[in-house]
């Protein structure tokens, strides 16, 4: 268990690939600190921890200042935190133009082949 007791913080796990990367880390022996906007929303990830530590941390990351607040919850609690996996992404833009590759230097972000992001991205499309 390449993570045991290492604190990580995945944020939106109710949606996307944060269920598969809860669990994935969990099976790595990790400390979960699951984000969601709601504690109901986490309850399917805190179902897939396997045993293992797992909290709850709630807030609406579209609220300024809320992000920290998330984080410096878990490093109180915690004591530190180790790992982020941000699952969190903005509300797509309803002007089409704005969503544009272009409107961001002529390509769109990308992940490493080989982040534990990717990893639990294809984790959770099998």
């Amino acid at each position: 268990m390449r993570l045991t007791g290492k604190v990580v913080l995945v944020t939106n796990v109710g949606q996307y690939m944060g269920p598969a990367c809860a669990e994935e880390f969990a099976k790595e022996g990790a400390i979960l600190a699951l984000h969601e906007r709601t504690e109901a929303r986490a309850q399917g990830a805190l179902a897939r921890a396997h045993g293992r530590e797992a909290t709850v941390v709630t807030g609406d990351l579209t609220v300024s200042g809320e992000a920290n607040r998330v984080v410096r919850s878990v490093a109180e609690r915690h004591g530190r935190l180790d790992v982020l996996v941000n699952n969190s992404s903005p509300r797509p833009s309803a002007d089409p133009s704005t969503r544009s590759p272009t409107r961001r230097g002529g390509r769109w972000p990308h992940a490493s082949t080989t982040s534990p992001s990717t990893a639990c991205a294809r984790r959770s499309a099998s």
